[in-house]
């Protein structure tokens, strides 16, 4: 978690078709207003809906890992249900774009990190750690 932006290739899918011709559009200095999108592709946007510069598309801001495990869905748009769902996305799921992050281009045609089983297991269990247990204790009466 650095409060940063980053496009990790989630939802570029629905914005490829389009990708193009609107990052054209816009280097003429033209308004994304004047481009048609669906509201599918413009919650695709991400940072740039705010910035409206152009390696900004599909960058989301890194959440905070603590308490990760208890805070399902997971993504802009609540796509992954588990942490091991999210870690699939970043090992096979990851969608190139034009402004994806570098750290997830693996070659010219592979996107994402590689991880074993063991991997995924031991990062899931150190994502468990960061689970704050006085919020859980904190919640639990809370719902009384």
């Amino acid at each position: 978690m650095d409060n940063r932006f980053y496009n990790i290739g989630v939802g570029a899918k629905s914005l490829e078709p389009v990708l193009k011709n609107l990052i054209k559009h816009l280097k003429q200095e033209k308004t994304i207003d004047e481009f048609a999108l669906t509201q599918q592709q413009i919650s695709e946007l991400g940072r740039f809906k705010h910035t409206q510069i152009i390696e900004d598309i599909g960058k989301f801001k890194t959440p905070t890992l603590r308490n990760i495990s208890l805070t399902a869905p997971y993504m802009h748009d609540g796509r992954f249900w588990t942490l091991d769902d999210v870690l699939d996305h970043y090992q096979s799921g990851v969608q190139n774009n034009p402004t994806l992050d570098p750290q997830l281009k693996l070659s010219d045609t592979e996107f994402g990190i590689s991880l074993t089983d063991d991997d995924k297991t031991k990062i899931i269990q150190f994502l468990h750690t960061l689970t704050d247990q006085d919020f859980l204790e904190d919640r639990r009466f809370a719902e009384f």
